[in-house]
C-alpha cells in the first residue's frame, strides 16, 4: 500500500510539471526601440596643469658674408645756382670809444677832429658810416647825429661828418668827458626796413654784433 502511495505522488509531481509547461505563454516578437532619454548635466571642469618650463633660447647663427658691391650710379644732374647771400657780419667793422672834447657855444659850433685811418676812399664810397657818442659819466649813448631842447631856448646839436681818414664832429655846447664810435656796415647789408636791426638804437647794435662795451 505504501508503495502505491509513493508511486502516486511521484506521478502527480511529473503531472504537475507538464501541466505548467502547457500552460507557459508562446514567446512574442522584439517591441520598437523606445526614445533616447535627455542628455545629462555636463561634469565639472577639471582644474588646469601647470604651465611647462620654457625651452632655452637657441644660439645665434652665424653672420652671412657681405654680398658683392653694386656698380655705381650714374652722376645726377648739377643743381641751379642759388641766389648769393647778404653780406655776413662778420664784414661789419666798429671801433672802440674813443674819447673827445666840445667846446661850442650856443652862439658858436665846437669842433673836434679825430683821426680815423681806418676810413679809407672804398669805406667812404661803398659802406654805410653809424655813429654814436656816450656821455661817460652817465653812460647814456644816443645815435649821432643829435638834437634835442636846450634850455637856453636853442636846441643842442652834435653832427658827424666823415673825410678820408677822419672825421669831424661839431656842436654848439660844450662837452666834456664824452666818446666816440663808429659802425662800418657794408653796402650790401640792409639797412631799411629789411634791416636785421634798427641802426639807430645803439643798445640793438651792440646786442647784434655782439659789441664790447
Amino acid at each position: 500500500m505504501k508503495t502505491i502511495t509513493k508511486f502516486l505522488s511521484v506521478a502527480s509531481i511529473v503531472a504537475m510539471f507538464i501541466f505548467l509547461d502547457a500552460c507557459k505563454a508562446e514567446k512574442g516578437d522584439l517591441g520598437p526601440i523606445g526614445p533616447i532619454g535627455p542628455t545629462g548635466a555636463n561634469g565639472a571642469i577639471g582644474a588646469t596643469g601647470a604651465n611647462g618650463t620654457i625651452g632655452a633660447t637657441g644660439a645665434t647663427g652665424a653672420t652671412g658674408t657681405t654680398g658683392a658691391k653694386g656698380d655705381k650710379g650714374d652722376k645726377g644732374d648739377t643743381g641751379a645756382t642759388g641766389a648769393t647771400g647778404a653780406t655776413g657780419t662778420a664784414n661789419v667793422q666798429y671801433s672802440d670809444w674813443i674819447p673827445f672834447t666840445l667846446t661850442g657855444t650856443q652862439s658858436s659850433n665846437g669842433t673836434t677832429n679825430i683821426i680815423l685811418p681806418k676810413i679809407t676812399q672804398e669805406v667812404l664810397d661803398k659802406y654805410l658810416i653809424f655813429s654814436y657818442i656816450k656821455f661817460n659819466i652817465s653812460n647814456w649813448v644816443y645815435s649821432l647825429p643829435l638834437s634835442f631842447p636846450s634850455g637856453g631856448g636853442k636846441d643842442e646839436t652834435v653832427a658827424v661828418r666823415y673825410y678820408l681818414g677822419n672825421v669831424m664832429i661839431t656842436s654848439n655846447v660844450t662837452y666834456n668827458n664824452t666818446s666816440f664810435r663808429y659802425v662800418l656796415v657794408p653796402g650790401g647789408v640792409p639797412t631799411g626796413r629789411k634791416a636785421a636791426v634798427d641802426y639807430t638804437d645803439y643798445e640793438a647794435v651792440k646786442k647784434y654784433y655782439n659789441l664790447p662795451n
